[in-house]
C-alpha cells in the first residue's frame, strides 16, 4: 500500500513537476528528496526546479521558467 509521499511523488512525476515548494518560497524539495521535513504540508505547491544562487543550490517555483531563446 503506497504512503502519502509515494502517492504525491507519482502524481508530480505524471504531471511533469520537479518537486514541491512553499507558497512563500521559504522551502522546496525535489522528487529525489521529497518531503524531507517528514510532513505532507497542505500548503505546499507543485513546482519546477530553477537554478540556485549563492544562497541555495536550487529553487522550486510554482511557475515554469521559460527556456531562453536560442539565437
Amino acid at each position: 500500500m503506497p504512503d502519502v509521499r509515494e502517492i504525491v511523488k507519482e502524481w508530480l512525476e505524471q504531471h511533469g513537476y520537479d518537486g514541491l515548494c512553499s507558497d512563500n518560497w521559504e522551502c522546496g524539495c525535489t522528487l529525489d528528496d521529497l518531503m524531507p521535513c517528514c510532513e505532507a504540508c497542505t500548503e505546499c505547491l507543485a513546482g519546477y526546479k530553477r537554478p540556485g544562487d549563492a544562497e541555495c543550490d536550487f529553487y522550486i517555483n510554482p511557475e515554469k521558467q521559460e527556456a531562453p531563446d536560442a539565437d
